[in-house]
């Protein structure tokens, strides 16, 4: 799966079952801001998946953040009602760390689409080679989809989180 096909299935699941034609931009300008040409939205088809079954699968991914590993996307960190999951993908030999474990290198995985009720953005992240099973996924790839949805949304990391959000580095 590449993260081009992950977003297009996590957006059929945000919005119902509809499958839109992936854009990375929604407007052209020229030189002087002046629009050029505005990007729609395109649907191109329709999952043949159970509404019922689709309301399911968004629940879960969106518990996933509010009762998971992705702190940084929980609202009271990041200002926003993001739905998503996270991901790891082994890769290579087994490898022996100092202290005697095996492990293998993984790939860190997140996508998310944002706001829960009225999705309007999915972002996938894939970070390669973060290290074991212990790295990445809620550490670097979830903070960097909250961050890229804060930017997209123009919304501030609340000024007084609670303890349990990660600290982020701000652009």
């Amino acid at each position: 799966v590449t993260p081009l096909q992950l977003a297009v299935a996590a957006g059929a699941v945000a919005t119902n079952g509809t499958l839109y034609r992936p854009h990375l931009v929604d407007r052209i300008v020229d030189e002087n801001g002046q629009l050029i040409r505005q990007i729609l939205p395109e649907p191109i088809g329709q999952v043949p998946i159970n509404p019922e079954h689709l309301a399911t699968i968004r629940a879960g991914l969106f518990a996933s953040i509010t009762d998971g590993l992705g702190i940084a996307a929980r609202e009271v960190c990041s200002g926003l009602r993001i739905a998503g999951k996270t991901g790891t993908a082994e890769f290579g030999p087994i490898l022996t760390t100092s202290d005697g474990r095996l492990v293998r290198q993984s790939h860190a995985w997140f996508v998310g689409f944002a706001p829960y009720e009225n999705p309007e953005i999915v972002v996938v992240v894939l970070v390669e080679g973060v290290g074991d099973l212990n790295d990445g996924s809620s550490t670097i790839a979830v903070p960097a989809v909250t961050q890229i949805m804060q930017a997209y949304f123009g919304v501030n990391p609340p000024e007084n989180p609670p303890t349990i959000c990660p600290v982020l580095p701000q652009p």
